[in-house]
């Protein structure tokens, strides 16, 4: 998009694959502006627009565009480390007017789950994922992902959150690509990450470790406790963490990427991430540097 001054407007319009602007000109009409802002881009930026919903409980519904100038491609970023921002762009009183049960687990191409709280604190915890490598089927079958877990690496304090739509990028967190132990010479990361949003006090009822994670116990009210299991996307299965006493939460792709590159059939590299939480959705978006295309 070139830079300058653009508006941004978006409609209401019919469940249909015609485009807005082929569609007949009575049903146009009919259709209700949700949002309507006018930006000025500058040249080699980078933005994140959303629209927003800022309140709930109004007679008519309130949005807002949200345009955030991001910073990551102006950084400098660690190969060794992953790095993770958060953002709840919730509108006002969405936790309070949605008091009903949320689904427990949700894949990220259904991420509607559990809203989170005003305020909450964020930790993370690592697995080892227990699989071969280079990835191999097993039995015809795709294996199993571990959960043995990394000690000293187990609900680590990352960082508190509070639910804001202020266009201001937030701190980056960093979460270690490969463990003190690793025998791969920092090739292959072993391990995934689990992330855990605890309102202050543990919400009622709080956040009981235990070896697996799969089986933690949480106080499953509305906007209490939500857990996002980041797996990787490359030949893998995903963690069985289904069934009563867990977490609402979601799986998301993981913040270890795999590929194939130079001589190896799979190598580890780390992300940029942000993670965003709007009303009961989550989103995330990943970047990564460049690598060595495989050798052949």
């Amino acid at each position: 998009m070139p830079s300058g001054t653009h508006r941004f407007v978006f409609y209401t319009r019919p469940f249909t694959d015609v485009p807005f602007f082929e569609l007949p000109v009575t049903i146009r009409e009919e259709q209700a502006v949700i949002a309507d802002s006018t930006f000025n881009l500058s040249a080699g930026e980078v933005y994140t627009l959303n629209v927003l919903e800022k309140e709930v409980g109004g007679e008519e519904l309130s949005t807002l565009l949200y345009l955030r100038q991001e910073r990551f491609h102006k950084m400098a970023f660690a190969d060794s480390l992953l790095y993770v921002n958060f953002y709840n762009l919730s509108a006002v009183g969405y936790v309070d007017a949605h008091p009903e049960p949320s689904a427990m687990i949700t894949n990220y191409d259904q991420a509607t789950g559990t809203a989170i709280k005003e305020h909450v604190n964020i930790y993370y915890s690592l697995y080892r994922d227990d699989i071969p490598y280079p990835f191999t089927l097993i039995n015809n079958q795709r294996p199993r992902i571990g959960f043995t877990p990394v000690p000293g690496h187990q609900l680590i304090p990352l960082q508190q959150l509070t639910r804001s739509q202020e266009p201001i990028v937030t701190p980056y967190n960093t979460i270690p690509l490969f463990l003190p132990d690793d025998t791969t010479g920092n090739i292959l990361s072993r391990h995934w990450v689990r992330l855990d949003i605890v309102p202050p006090g543990g919400g009622g009822g709080g956040l009981i470790g235990v070896s697996d994670p799969s089986h933690r116990l949480f106080a499953p009210a509305n906007g209490t406790i939500v857990s996002l299991t980041n797996l990787s996307d490359e030949g893998r299965t995903q963690l069985y963490t289904g069934g009563s006493g867990n977490a609402p939460g979601f799986f998301l792709p993981s913040l270890i990427r795999q590929a194939a590159s130079g001589p190896y059939r799979q190598r580890s590299f780390a992300t940029v991430s942000t993670i965003e939480f709007i009303n009961k959705q989550v989103y995330m978006t990943s970047v990564m540097k460049t690598y060595d295309p495989p050798i052949n």
